[in-house]
């Protein structure tokens, strides 16, 4: 039961936020009754832990992944990534942001924010630090990854089309990659 709890639950909270899901909405969904689910968690902030905690490893394994692919140039690693969290992930990436900044406590908050920048900023900060293209000096592979980040939620979800993705990560990167010589600046 508690594998097939934080499978509604995450459908839930991927869809309607922190805020817009109640356990019993869960344990309607799931036909039981809602102390069954208190026997598993304290309550909906420890699902939306556990649920978050799952999708940030699996998000974590395929950005690695991608980011290793040989096969790939650095904007094809950024597009797949993207396109990826764009599958795995439907949610609008402000919301799940706002939940983990404002809906829970500051405990849960700061292990929330850890997962984060361990499963999906690292992977490309890596990513940036590591590529054969270098970004401009002056800017850190952090801020350019919190950048994309920005630039891309629009672009996560569901409901916006998938071939503006592309667009955004050329302009972005053509933006970023520092391939003019030193005297045209």
């Amino acid at each position: 039961m508690y594998e097939q709890i934080l499978q509604v639950a995450e459908s839930f909270f991927m869809q309607q936020g922190y805020h817009g899901t109640s356990t019993r909405q869960i344990a309607d969904a799931l036909g039981i009754k809602q102390p069954n689910i208190y026997y598993h968690f304290k309550g909906k902030e420890a699902i939306y832990f556990e649920v978050m905690v799952t999708l940030s490893e699996e998000v974590s394994v395929n950005l690695w992944r991608i980011s290793k692919d040989p096969n790939l140039t650095l904007a094809e690693k950024i597009y797949d990534m993207f396109a990826f969290l764009k599958r795995r992930h439907p949610v609008n990436f402000y919301m799940m942001m706002n939940d983990i900044q404002h809906s829970v406590s500051k405990e849960t908050s700061f292990k929330l924010y850890h997962l984060w920048k361990e499963n999906y900023q690292k992977p490309i900060v890596t990513l940036f630090e590591s590529s054969e293209t270098k970004i401009r000096g002056g800017v850190s592979p952090e801020f350019a990854t919190s950048q994309l980040f920005i630039l891309l939620a629009a672009h996560l979800d569901v409901n916006q089309a998938h071939d503006q993705m592309a667009p955004a990560i050329d302009l972005f990167l053509y933006g970023l990659i520092n391939d003019q010589p030193e005297a045209s600046r």
